[in-house]
């Protein structure tokens, strides 16, 4: 019989997928069976997960099945709590028929090792279906992330008449999180998040850094974009999230980019007009990178990242030369907590409101003309110490299996 592991990651974003497809192939290198699959479900980011493991092609199983949980915003980068919290309603509903789909697609006559949950309570009920242990790997839980959203003001008046509702849904997750066997955080978890799991007497541990095998092979090859020179500090890299949410001001950057400015604009794929598109075939010092391993590539060669906090992204850039242009999210306790962690690094920080094209070149000619005082300049680990993190997981995984309790 077929033995497997049942892999589940949460589609919000992309830092999800990221970091569970380097632990995934990590997982299957460590394996002395080469029987053992991965079975991955995940809603809409099977291309990707299929790219980034395409070494383990025939290993792999793909399910895209749907965790229903997704934080909504808008255009402003505020987060909407009235949706947000709606949503939360909408998955409390649809459990259960998310269950019954996930045993019809589960791979028959395998047996299941372990459940491992990337932000997706409801894995629980799967192990518990099947008589399995549930592990939890992620920088935040969502029990935290909506009991913190419900205690905010809200500007949506309607917020409070559905209460009730909210409550229900956060209970039922935080009731799926005690069910959980082990979890484990890595550096940048919210303190909050880490209270509620000492509070409710939840087993957890901690690993190092969680870094993608894509970013470290960025650094370890010394790897450079053509028309970017390794170590170029006149540079700046701006990089759009996995939800988006900086499309708009990428735009108005690219569009207003002076042409005498001798920083060079080198911006990650997003989402472009014809206006903008046409400004980076025009303009000299603006270059348009088309896929997200590219702009891996060049993170070790620039010397300026603006970027929305998130927890990859504040990961990486604290492993780079590069000086931080961190953008917050109103509202948005996960990155609340990331700009804290930025600050206290010495890392520029932000606000949506206040972003201009001006403003990002006035910081970076200022801290240019400062000697670069507040470049993280760090000595580049080993690759084996980059990958700790997760070697660090991949052991209580292997522990937890070979345990057989």
């Amino acid at each position: 019989m077929t033995e497997t592991i049942n892999w589940f990651i949460c589609e919000e974003g992309f830092g999800h997928v990221v970091r569970s497809c380097s632990l995934i192939e990590d997982f299957l290198r460590n394996t002395t069976s080469d029987n053992i699959t991965v079975e991955i479900f995940c809603g809409d980011k099977n291309v990707q997960i299929t790219e980034r493991l395409s070494v383990f092609h025939d290993r792999i199983r793909l399910h895209e099945i749907s965790s229903n949980i997704k934080l909504h915003k808008t255009l402003g980068l505020y987060l909407d709590h009235h949706k947000s919290l709606q949503q939360l309603i909408k998955w409390e509903e649809m459990i259960s028929g998310w269950l019954e789909s996930v045993l019809a697609a589960r791979e028959k006559n395998t047996k299941c090792l372990l459940v491992v949950s990337d932000s997706v309570p409801q894995a629980q009920l799967l192990a518990e279906e099947i008589g399995c242990k549930c592990i939890g790997i992620s920088h935040f839980t969502w029990d935290w992330m909506y009991q913190s959203i419900n205690t905010k003001p809200s500007i949506h008046p309607s917020v409070s008449d559905h209460c009730v509702h909210y409550r229900r849904g956060i209970d039922k997750m935080l009731k799926l999180y005690d069910l959980f066997n082990y979890s484990i955080f890595p550096p940048l978890t919210p303190q909050g998040n880490l209270d509620i799991f000492k509070n409710r007497e939840r087993s957890h541990g901690y690993c190092s850094y969680l870094l993608s095998n894509s970013f470290i092979d960025s650094l370890a090859k010394h790897n450079s974009i053509e028309g970017i020179d390794k170590g170029e500090v006149d540079t700046l890299l701006v990089m759009n999230n996995g939800t988006q949410s900086l499309t708009n001001l990428i735009e108005q950057l690219i569009i207003s980019w002076p042409l005498d400015s001798n920083i060079k604009l080198i911006v990650g794929p997003t989402h472009m007009t014809d206006k903008a598109t046409q400004a980076t075939i025009q303009k000299s010092n603006i270059k348009a990178l088309s896929s997200v391993s590219e702009a891996h590539n060049c993170i070790g060669s620039v010397g300026n990242i603006l970027a929305r906090c998130g927890y990859n992204t504040l990961g990486e850039i604290i492993h780079t030369n590069a000086l931080g242009l961190l953008v917050g999210e109103w509202n948005n306790p996960e990155i609340t907590s990331n700009l804290e962690h930025a600050t206290e690094m010495g890392y520029e920080v932000i606000e949506f409101n206040e972003l201009s094209t001006e403003r990002i070149l006035n910081i970076i000619d200022k801290n240019k003309s400062s000697g670069g005082t507040k470049y993280r300049r760090k000595l580049l680990l080993p690759k084996t110490n980059l990958q700790l993190g997760r070697l660090q997981c991949i052991r209580i995984l292997f522990d937890i299996i070979n345990s057989g309790t």
